[in-house]
């Protein structure tokens, strides 16, 4: 049997459940337990059923142990007028480093300081939608690249729209034996409206639509399963921290007394010149913990190298570290919380029962695999 698989980007657990997100359509339905990172981590393991341990991707970036591919990046930060902070500059430079790093992968500065990017390697090189991206986890893409079958794959870079249009014009030119759309306007909308506002519940509906536009362009021909799985929930944001300035008030200096990087949700150091000083100074600010080795190890994020850091300060669920390397303007929503927390489920959705081995994110790959070799 043919196969329709999609993957919504942050359609959570709770507002499939509270939007009936194509319950009529879809009336096997499970909550899954998403891994702990961003679309960076997540998408990674729904596509290949790895922890990020295995799979490698975490953060979009690491530490540079081996190789500097930006070290250009400091010596432009100590040019007169820091030209470096300008955003038509940073837009040059991004797509300078993307072609000369061979990045196909999702790459973008942010608001990354020069210095600290100086110091900093790229984790996504290679298009994680593409065969061989992972080479010692092979994805759901690997699947049917070797599997005989003829296929379409949407592509990330272009508007949910536009994906829709592209799966629609390839049923209509050769009717592929499975349809692969990834759509990430639903995690957008959240972000900028929260996950109870009428604009993004409009866009959950949309793309639902459009989903069932396409299974039913792809039941022409005969009966199709359809799967939709999402790789995390979403949080709504009621409070920020400032953790650089709260450990710059302690004494604390990036660049100085550590390196590191400051997410969304999530810091990292490393290079770190006083650790008691440090976590003393992180312990006493509200909204957050330092995670201990043994959660990390049992979230599948214990990386030997350290290559992503040695100390992690996590944000409440509904915190956001604000100003950080990602950006400096408040968000309605976030995700990258503890993925224990009600709000980070994501959803697994198909038109049968199925044999889901568990509750997990991981759980997602094997299933998909077997329905596109096996029919079920």
């Amino acid at each position: 049997m043919r196969q329709l698989i999609v993957i919504i980007d942050a359609l959570g657990w709770l507002t499939a459940e509270r939007l009936e997100v194509l319950a009529g359509e879809l009336p096997f339905r499970r909550r899954l337990t998403t891994v702990f990172g961003y679309s960076s981590t997540a998408i990674p393991s729904l596509l290949t059923g790895a922890a990020p341990s295995e799979h490698g991707h975490w953060f979009l970036y690491k530490r540079a142990l081996d190789r500097r591919p930006f070290a250009l990046a400091g010596w432009i930060d100590r040019l007169p007028g820091n030209p470096g902070r300008r955003w038509r500059v940073r837009m040059r430079l991004q797509e300078f480093w993307r072609r000369r790093a061979g990045i196909s992968g999702y790459f973008s500065l942010y608001d990354v300081p020069l210095r600290v990017l100086a110091d900093l390697a790229p984790v996504e090189i290679e298009d994680t939608w593409a065969p061989h991206a992972f080479p010692d986890t092979p994805s759901i893409v690997d699947v049917l690249a070797t599997g005989g079958r003829s296929y379409h794959v949407s592509d990330w870079r272009v508007p949910d729209a536009e994906k829709i249009r592209r799966a629609e014009a390839a049923l209509d030119a050769g009717e592929p034996e499975v349809v692969l759309l990834y759509l990430t306007e639903v995690d957008a909308a959240q972000h900028r409206y929260g996950t109870r506002h009428e604009a993004f519940e409009t866009k959950v509906r949309d793309t639902a639509a459009a989903v069932k536009r396409v299974w039913a362009r792809m039941q022409r021909n005969g009966p199709v399963g359809l799967s939709v799985a999402s790789d995390h929930g979403m949080t709504d944001v009621r409070d920020h921290r400032d953790v650089l300035g709260h450990l710059e008030k302690a004494g604390l200096r990036r660049g100085r007394d550590f390196d590191g990087f400051f997410d969304s949700t999530v810091a990292r150091f490393w290079n770190i010149r006083d650790l008691p000083g440090l976590r003393a100074a992180l312990d006493a600010l509200p909204g957050g913990r330092v995670l201990d080795p043994g959660t990390l190890e049992e979230w599948g994020v214990r990386f030997p190298r350290g290559e992503y850091g040695d100390v992690f300060f996590l944000v409440d669920p509904g915190v956001l570290i604000l100003p950080s390397d990602m950006g400096s303007t408040a968000i309605a929503a976030m995700h990258g919380y503890d993925p224990a927390h009600p709000t980070s489920d994501a959803c697994f959705l198909a038109d049968r029962e199925l044999p889901l081995r568990s509750e997990h994110l991981t759980a997602v790959f094997p299933l998909w695999k077997r329905r596109i070799e096996d029919g079920i």
